[in-house]
């Protein structure tokens, strides 16, 4: 079965790495992969100290997963994801693969784009 990798860093308003963060990516419809069927299911991902993240999520052989994305505070966006290399959730989030805009994805904490200092790209306030 075929797998795309999510990475990311949650920091809190205050600019601090969010740790122990749980994120939750859950898969809104199943798909066929050669004779399997992926049904439905949430995966979860759990920050460590840094803030920092990393998922494999299950995609079709063509086509697109959709799933819904929850950051720690309840904010949730869908984003739709095909076969390919890792992405950056904040990327991943700003392009055509999210349903929703990305400055009204409620993740009051926002997401730091990876850089050899951590150079914060976005702080999200909205609220869904």
């Amino acid at each position: 079965m075929n797998t795309r990798t999510i990475t990311g860093t949650i920091v809190r308003p205050s600019g601090a790495a969010w740790n122990a963060a749980t994120l939750t990516f859950k898969l809104r419809a199943r798909f066929v992969v050669g004779s399997d069927t992926v049904l439905p299911d949430r995966v979860t991902a759990t920050t460590d100290s840094d803030g920092a993240f990393s998922v494999a999520l299950a995609v079709p052989d063509t086509g697109t997963a959709s799933y819904e994305f929850t950051g720690p505070s309840g904010g949730s966006a869908v984003v739709y994801l095909e076969a390919g290399a890792p992405i950056e959730l904040a990327a991943l989030l700003a392009t055509h693969g999210a349903s929703v805009s990305p400055d009204a994805v409620a993740i009051e904490a926002g997401l730091r784009a990876p850089s050899a200092h951590h150079a914060r790209t976005r702080s999200i306030a909205h609220s869904l």
